[in-house]
């Protein structure tokens, strides 16, 4: 497939040009190739908070991560980090995100250590959020700005999977349908507290185990049409 041909190209190409050992560490390791059972595969949940969705000019507040692992949520690998913006925390997020300037002087990380910590969870993983384009461009954002680099991952999206299965349906899609909340309704699952980041993670992986479940037991990674 094209596609994947050229993210191993550009993957290889970044590693070339890569002289941090982490981030080498984290492009030489393998990728999932797309006919692999899913059960074979280990995903990881990612989620940010931020004070708003224009990566040219908001910033990471914190992020939550979980792993998944034989299809199942590891919840010992569950965590959460506040991360040190370079601005102040707006009324509006401080509000949302229940994140105050305070909290984030004093817990919140540097963001690049973060972003090390994100790449080490990472690693030989699939990374998994619900409208995974705005963790993809964070964190692509994140990489340029410390590493002067692009970062090239294999990603799946909960949202995306969902779209494609009511469409495939000829169902009408309303305005809220594919909230993250919605579809953990729309699937049975229990309601959680919204815009925390590690919850926010651990809702996804649910969802995503919940849409899994029902595409039986020969899914592979390619049946998710994942981003790269």
């Amino acid at each position: 497939m094209l596609r994947r041909w050229l993210y191993q190209f550009r993957r290889r190409r970044a590693l070339r040009n890569s002289q941090d050992p982490e981030l080498r560490e984290f492009l030489e390791a393998p990728t999932v190739r797309e006919n692999t059972p899913l059960k074979d595969i280990e995903f990881l949940a990612l989620d940010f908070e931020t004070t708003g969705l224009n990566v040219s000019q908001d910033q990471l507040l914190s992020f939550g991560l979980v792993v998944i692992r034989n299809l199942q949520v590891e919840m010992s690998t569950m965590e959460h980090f506040l991360i040190r913006p370079g601005m102040a925390v707006p009324g509006e997020s401080a509000v949302i995100h229940q994140i105050t300037d305070d909290e984030v002087a004093q817990e919140g990380l540097p963001p690049e250590l973060a972003l090390r910590k994100i790449l080490r969870a990472l690693k030989g993983r699939v990374l998994l959020a619900h409208k995974c384009d705005i963790e993809r461009h964070f964190l692509n954002d994140a990489c340029r700005k410390i590493f002067q680099l692009d970062l090239f991952c294999q990603s799946i999206d909960t949202l995306q999977i969902e779209l494609r299965k009511l469409k495939r349906a000829d169902k009408p899609i309303k305005s809220g349908d594919l909230r993250l909340w919605k579809l953990r309704e729309d699937y049975g699952l229990p309601s959680y507290k919204a815009h925390h980041a590690a919850i926010d993670a651990l809702a996804c992986a649910e969802l995503f185990l919940a849409q899994v479940s029902y595409m039986g037991e020969g899914a592979t990674l390619g049946d998710l049409n994942p981003g790269y």
